[in-house]
């Protein structure tokens, strides 16, 4: 699985982190580490320190938070995504299926907020 940031997506000036390039072994295992890290231990979770996750040129960690705030950053490297319990818990259902299967054109985003950075979940990078 690749972790990787793209600055100015669009004409609104958005951006993404993508999770992409995973087959169902990893999406599994990313979906675990929610569970365990976050929802059970109410832990914080970085993703750098993940062996199954390759970063192409940020990181990222998942923070519970009171309120849902999505991916914030100050240098464009180091990002924080910032969610409530419920919304992580949702993250884990939309993760779900590529547990089963993925294939090219399988994707998905892993909050829907009204921010400026997206986060994609990708069989293969696309959306």
């Amino acid at each position: 699985m690749k972790l990787e940031y793209l600055p100015e997506i669009n004409a609104y000036n958005d951006s993404l982190i993508r999770l992409y390039d995973f087959d169902v072994i990893q999406a599994t295992k990313l979906q675990t580490e929610i569970s365990q890290t976050i929802i059970n231990l109410r832990s914080e979770l970085d993703l750098s320190k993940l062996d199954f996750i390759s970063s192409i040129n940020c990181n990222l960690v998942f923070r519970l938070s009171e309120r849902d705030q999505g991916i914030s950053t100050k240098d464009n490297y180091l990002f924080f995504c910032d969610l409530t319990l419920k919304r992580f818990e949702e993250m884990i259902l939309i993760i779900e299926p590529f547990t089963k299967e993925t294939k090219k054109g399988h994707f998905n985003w892993l909050y829907d907020l009204n921010i400026p950075i997206e986060l994609l979940f990708s069989a293969d990078g696309e959306w």
